[in-house]
């Protein structure tokens, strides 16, 4: 149930743990909902989430006190559920949260951010930021789960989000609007004119018939979704974005 032997058996000269209780009698007890203790900041050389960030309803504040708690040029390890687990804990968590979140301006690098399939054959694939192919990295998949692994190492000791993360995609369009689209005025404020996602014509399209059809072509809609999504979004699909990886 608990992991210290098997990090020991991987060289870690001290192991200790930290829960939101001492029922399970933890080295330390913190609420990752709450800032760290003092005696707890930047004094780890490794910090390990196995799969506790999704059940803290905080996770800002999570995140940060993870964060704190790693030593300059320290690392944490992170393995959290993505898709397809509905009810498991409070979130399921995408990879453009987790490349925007170990950036330098927070005090971190990603060396490797992982995504895997629920089942212990399944292949592991490297995750692309999604600034290096200028768009989202989405995965759609029928019915098995998805698991992300996340390694950052510290390499300051700046304060985690001191300015909140944006979504990539949207910061490239807000920086492409800022220099190349003209602005509009409505009712004394300037509103930049943005563009629409690329899907927009399908979603309209989708939408018009729907509403023209009092919904009768709803199910054949969904099920063409479906299949474009399966077909466009797996990982198959977008080698830029998942890479697989050779198994040693």
């Amino acid at each position: 149930m608990f992991c210290e032997d098997l990090l020991t058996c991987l060289g870690a000269a001290i192991v200790e743990s930290i829960d939101a209780s001492d029922h399970e009698g933890a080295s330390y007890v913190q609420d990752l909902n709450k800032p760290p203790a003092e005696h707890l900041i930047g004094q780890f050389d490794s910090v390990i989430d196995g799969g506790t960030l999704e059940h803290v309803f905080d996770v800002r504040t999570a995140l940060k006190t993870l964060m704190t708690m790693v030593r300059p040029g320290g690392r944490l390890i992170l393995h959290s559920p993505a898709n397809n687990h509905l009810g498991h804990g409070f979130f399921q968590y995408s990879p453009e949260l987790f490349w925007r979140v170990f950036c330098p301006s927070n005090g971190f690098e990603v060396e490797h951010l992982f995504v895997h399939e629920d089942h212990a054959l399944s292949p592991w694939y490297d995750v692309t930021d999604p600034v290096k192919v200028h768009g989202r990295v989405e995965l759609s998949a029928d019915w098995l789960g998805a698991y992300m692994v996340v390694q950052a190492r510290r390499v300051s000791e700046v304060e985690p989000f001191s300015a909140s993360p944006q979504q990539s995609d949207y910061a490239l369009w807000w920086d492409d609007v800022a220099e190349a689209q003209p602005e509009e005025t409505v009712e004394g404020a300037r509103v930049p004119q943005i563009p629409p996602p690329q899907d927009s014509a399908f979603h309209h399209a989708r939408a018009k018939l729907m509403l023209g059809n009092q919904g009768m072509l709803q199910p054949i809609w969904r099920l063409a979704h479906r299949i474009r999504r399966s077909r466009t979004r797996s990982f198959k699909s977008q080698p830029e974005r998942f890479r697989r990886r050779q198994r040693v």
